[in-house]
């Protein structure tokens, strides 16, 4: 995780001192290293966390030999050595970093969807170029890097965070959005490339960004592909197994301290038990507990730890933190301003408190997040195939005078009077909308 920001115009003047507060706002996502690009009327940031290629040939902002191209990058490049073996074999590197292997992709093939569909890896990047004074910007494929920006019609800037943004002297945290708020409580978070402020807005994953003369072009360079396979269960099963081993394989190439975050669900699960089996014996895991034990996971998450050493005959140190009350109160405030909008997920305070626990020994760490949804994780998916029996075998309207009244959504009775309401609606599509999401 690193952070880059920056901004561009046709006559605001490159300031030192702003990119400095821009870079100082994101110095949580890069506390190693730090730096800056002045030129004219553009300027451009970056703060670095050192994950692989330590040293200072990693440093940003990246320059080409001839000095007309200028990048910031957050990211990595799982591919990076291939590219260089079959795409760059004449190229003259500097480093090992990925950081070079993109600019130098972006050199020889330019800034294009071609060239960015080369890439394997999640990225947010942005291109100056000098001699056009065009300023290129990218965000990866499901957007796993986050990139902003802002627009006036004067000014424009980008950052990796809201935070960075606000410096901008043009931005003006007052004004609101107020369909992004109606978004907000409708759907607990903000959709698609809106943000909570007028004249920014989030980069859509999958999308491309030029500006030039005073004026940008938003292009989409990666689509993703949902027609049906033609390909057998036990063929699927053996080529998702290959895809998330070599995703997993390819995270534990690091040049820093890394852990596992064990939460006792499916998806950290799969993730640690495919590291371990890698070779990661020495990776520590994570996991948070709760005093109140409806939210409490840690029996789950010992009781992973435990078939995990057993399965794999190795001995893993299990690292528990608790989420306590005096704690949650200050660590909410910094999350609040960190975040640079609503954001409502519950997971967030507890999953804060955990990062900032295992900071103290490791720099990276693997989660699962994302795979319950994938591999049938979560109770809402039983209960998809429940309510299609509970249809067809049970007389739900009569079950539900049976039932008594909950004194809380997670409490037995709640649960049952909620899935006996879900299981009468007749449409499928409603019953998915109405159990993922909160009454």
């Amino acid at each position: 995780m690193s952070g880059i920001a920056g901004y561009i115009g046709k006559t605001v003047r490159a300031e030192e001192t702003l990119l400095l507060r821009m870079a100082d706002a994101m110095h949580q996502r890069g506390p190693d290293d730090s730096g800056i690009f002045l030129d004219r009327h553009v300027g451009l940031a970056h703060t670095r966390l050192a994950v692989v290629d330590l040293g200072e040939t990693g440093h940003q902002p990246f320059h080409s030999p001839d000095g007309r191209y200028t990048l910031v990058f957050n990211g990595e490049i799982f591919n990076a050595a291939e590219l260089r073996k079959y795409h760059l074999p004449d190229y003259s590197f500097r480093s090992y970093s990925d950081t070079e292997v993109l600019l130098a992709m972006l050199l020889k093939f330019g800034f294009s969807a071609e060239t960015l569909q080369k890439l394997n890896g999640f990225f947010a990047f942005a291109l100056y170029d000098k001699q056009e004074n065009t300023l290129y910007l990218a965000r990866d494929r499901f957007g796993v890097k986050p990139l902003f920006y802002f627009s006036n019609g004067a000014d424009f800037a980008f950052a990796s965070t809201l935070e960075a943004l606000k410096q901008i002297p043009a931005f003006d945290r007052k004004a609101h959005r107020k369909d992004a708020l109606l978004d907000f409580l409708s759907l607990q978070y903000i959709p698609r490339e809106k943000t909570i402020f007028e004249n920014t807005f989030k980069l859509l994953p999958g999308h491309m960004l030029t500006w030039e003369n005073g004026s940008f072009r938003l292009d989409r360079w990666y689509t993703p592909d949902f027609r049906e396979k033609q390909i057998s269960y036990q063929d699927a099963c053996s080529e998702l197994t290959d895809l998330v081993t070599a995703s997993v394989r390819r995270v534990l190439t690091a040049d820093v301290p890394l852990g596992i975050f064990l939460s006792g669900g499916l998806d950290s699960a799969i993730t640690a038990a495919l590291a371990i089996r890698l070779g990661g014996q020495k990776l520590p895991l994570y996991s948070v507990g709760f005093s109140d034990p409806r939210y409490d996971e840690l029996a789950y998450a010992r009781e992973t730890a435990d078939f995990l050493m057993t399965q794999s005959g190795k001995k893993l140190e299990h690292r528990i933190v608790n989420v306590e009350s005096a704690y949650a109160l200050d660590l909410l405030r910094k999350m609040v301003r960190q975040s640079g909008e609503p954001y409502a997920d519950a997971s967030l305070l507890p999953f804060s408190r955990l990062c900032a626990f295992a900071k103290e020994d490791i720099s990276v760490a693997l989660t699962g997040d994302g795979a319950d949804e994938f591999f049938y994780g979560y109770d809402r998916y039983r209960a998809m195939r429940l309510f299609r029996l509970a249809r067809i075998f049970l007389p739900c309207g009569l079950l539900h005078f049976f039932v008594p009244k909950g004194r809380g959504e997670r409490s037995f009775a709640g649960r049952a009077e909620r899935f006996l309401r879900i299981a009468r609606m007749s449409d499928e599509r409603n019953r998915y909308l109405t159990i993922v999401t909160h009454d």
